[in-house]
């Protein structure tokens, strides 16, 4: 798994403000790293320096984390979510299938994530008949990629 950390220090470097997320490239001694900037605008693929003074690692609770391993932090998180959105929280023991947490209970071992927001997108599509020839135009709403057909309105 590619390996994430997030700045924790004001304006350094180069005023990457707090809560920036980067991508590790490049292992050195000491903690020291070579990162690049996620979803970056400018400087597009320039590698960051990196002391460990100013970064920790980031783990992104809709991949997942074991219990044992969050930072008080992300179980705050995962608390928070499960307080105010039960159907929100997931967990796996056996890192298969994900079953949503119903019942409050934190164990060790297992691992809990964020269930992931669904990617709702509007697509244009073309609207043929049985022998194949186009009848018209119009819009479906997919969700995670699946056309929701209720959804379809012909132009």
């Amino acid at each position: 798994m590619t390996r994430k950390v997030i700045i924790t220090v004001p304006d350094y470097p180069d005023n990457l403000p707090v809560g920036t997320i980067l991508t590790v490239v490049e292992e050195g001694s000491e903690g020291k790293i070579r990162a690049t900037v996620d979803n970056a605008t400018k400087s597009i693929g320039f590698r960051w320096f990196l002391k460990p003074s100013v970064y920790r690692d980031y783990i992104d609770l809709e991949q997942g984390i074991m219990w044992r391993d969050a930072t008080p932090e992300q179980k705050g998180a995962l608390l928070l979510a499960f307080h105010e959105n039960d159907q929100r929280v997931e967990y796996s023991s056996s890192g298969g299938d994900w079953i949503t947490l119903k019942n409050l209970g934190w164990m060790r071992d297992i691992h809990y994530r964020l269930k992931p927001k669904s990617k709702i997108e509007v697509e244009d599509v073309w609207i043929k008949n049985a022998d194949g020839g186009t009848i018209g135009c119009g819009t479906v709403t997919t969700i995670n990629g699946k056309p929701d057909f209720k959804t379809l309105e012909v132009k």
